[in-house]
Parts: structure tokens; C-alpha cells; sequence
């Protein structure tokens, strides 16, 4: 008798690249599964009869699927019947490297080694966008810099951060975040307390990262008007600007500032909050 196991993801997005991933490493593990995506929810549908292929999906899953800002709840349980099979495609978007590109961007054996011009093609895509970055990285810090961290292992020494800033951090969707600085070192050569930081998150910031951590260098510098960059409240994740990523806010209120006031109350599940307008050109609040 075949044990056949539901989830039903919580994505609170219509962008269907999670799922993406999700099916993409179904293919690869030749498990008897289906993903679809539907009213904002992945639904995972497993077989999970043949135990070789269950455990090699599992880690492939732990490996490869990159965590999202918009995950939400997951709903397990048991069901009969047939997997309906779907063929899941993905749109392209503008999304950093996955953790497929990265290993064949880093691995010297790799056709695609330090391929400056690597498409990511590893959630159900055509693989047809490609993030551009001119920006220029340098181990030199200047006034309002973003700091680009190319060394993930040493976050916990450089930063304080929640764990729910470091899986933001670290999300397919590269945010830039405002950090605690811990490393003294860091905070006198920034004149700091505070900087906004960033995970590779191009396949130029993936090649520099990769140069740069053999070359001794845990962390560069660039300046960028950012398009991505959020706060973590109380496990919820906000945007402050997002012109790559970023939901259609809800009309909730004529007045734009309190519409997008609202929406980050809605995003967060408050029923009430309290916010503050600071104008300073009349000086008035």
C-alpha cells in the first residue's frame, strides 16, 4: 500500500519560482511527486512508498531549495488517490543565483566556472533573465556604502543579528538589511554602529565573493541606490523599497503614506499601530 503525504505552502506572493525549485528538484530526484501552485499556495504531493528516492529528495531539499521571504505556514497530512501530475513553468524573474548556480559557478570541474555570463535555470524556467550589476565592489569604505558580505561564515562575528534576519539575508530574494555591527574592527573602520549589508546576490557579486574569500577578504563595499531592501519586526518581514520584489500594496487608504503605512500593518497581522510623519522641509510631524 502506497503512503502518499500533502503540504500545502503558504506563499504570500504570485511569483511562482519557489515552486519552481520545489518541482525542479522533483525532477532531479525522480521521486514519484507533484507540485503545483494555485491561489498563492505550493502543494506538494508525495509517494513516499520508495524510500531510496524519498531520502534522496530530502536532501536534495535541504541542500538546494533556497529559503523566501514570502514563506508562510505548512499544512502536512495524509491523503488517498492518484498524483495528479502538472507540468509546473516558471516566468523568469529577477532572482540571485540559487544554490544550483552557485556550486557550478564555484566548482573548478564545472563547465560553468566563474561564468560571468550564468543564467539561473533551476525553477521550472527558460532561464532567459539575467540580473545585471555594475556596480563597482571595493574593500575601501565610503559614506553610505553597502556592506557586500563574501564570507558567510564569519556573519556571527561581524553582526548581531535574529535568526530571522539571517534567513532574510540569505534568501533567494537578497534583501539588503540594517545590521547591528559586533566586530570592533568593522565598527572603527565605518565610524558605525549600524550598516546596511547584503548577500551576493548577482552572479558578479557571486564571482567577486568567491575572489574575494580566497583572497582573505571576509567583506567589500559598494555604493547602490537599492532596489531590495527590508526590516525584520517580530518575525515579519517589511519592505521598505523594493522595485524588483515587491507585492502590489492593497488600497487601504487614499492617502499614500497611509496606504503604505496600513499595508506594513496588514503584512505584520497588527490590527492597530501607531506611526509618526516626519517632514523635513516644514519641519512638522
Amino acid at each position: 500500500m502506497s503512503i502518499k503525504i500533502r503540504q500545502v505552502i503558504e506563499f504570500n506572493s504570485d511569483f511562482q519560482y519557489f515552486a519552481g525549485f520545489l518541482n525542479h528538484i522533483v525532477q532531479q530526484s525522480s521521486i514519484n511527486a507533484n507540485v503545483k501552485f494555485q491561489n498563492r499556495k505550493v502543494i506538494l504531493e508525495i509517494d513516499e512508498t520508495d524510500k531510496e528516492k524519498v531520502q534522496k529528495f530530502s536532501d536534495e531539499v535541504t541542500k538546494y531549495l533556497p529559503h523566501s521571504l514570502f514563506l508562510g505556514e505548512i499544512d502536512t497530512s495524509n491523503f488517498d488517490g492518484d498524483l495528479e501530475k502538472h507540468n509546473s513553468i516558471s516566468p523568469d524573474y529577477e532572482i540571485a543565483p540559487c544554490n544550483f548556480c552557485i556550486e557550478e559557478l564555484s566548482n573548478e570541474t564545472s563547465p560553468h566556472y566563474l561564468d560571468n555570463g550564468y543564467r539561473c535555470s533551476h525553477y521550472s524556467n527558460k532561464g532567459e533573465l539575467f540580473l545585471e550589476d555594475e556596480f563597482t565592489y571595493s574593500p575601501n569604505y565610503s559614506e553610505n556604502s553597502i556592506l557586500l558580505l563574501t564570507n558567510s561564515a564569519k556573519f556571527d562575528e561581524l553582526f548581531i543579528a535574529t535568526d530571522d534576519e539571517k534567513k532574510a539575508l540569505f534568501s533567494i530574494e537578497k534583501p539588503t538589511l540594517k545590521l547591528t555591527i559586533r566586530n570592533q574592527e568593522l565598527k572603527e573602520l565605518t565610524g558605525k554602529k549600524y550598516l546596511f549589508v547584503k548577500a551576493p546576490w548577482s552572479v558578479k557579486s557571486v564571482l567577486v565573493a568567491i575572489q574575494s574569500k580566497e583572497s582573505g577578504f571576509d567583506y567589500l563595499f559598494f555604493n547602490d541606490n537599492d532596489d531590495l531592501k527590508a526590516i525584520v519586526i517580530q518575525d515579519n518581514i517589511s519592505f521598505i523599497k523594493a522595485n524588483r520584489l515587491l507585492p502590489k500594496l492593497k488600497n487601504l487608504h487614499e492617502n499614500r503614506l497611509l496606504n503604505r503605512f496600513l499595508n506594513i500593518l496588514d503584512e505584520a497581522n497588527f490590527k492597530n499601530g501607531i506611526g509618526i510623519y516626519l517632514n523635513d522641509k516644514s519641519g512638522s510631524i
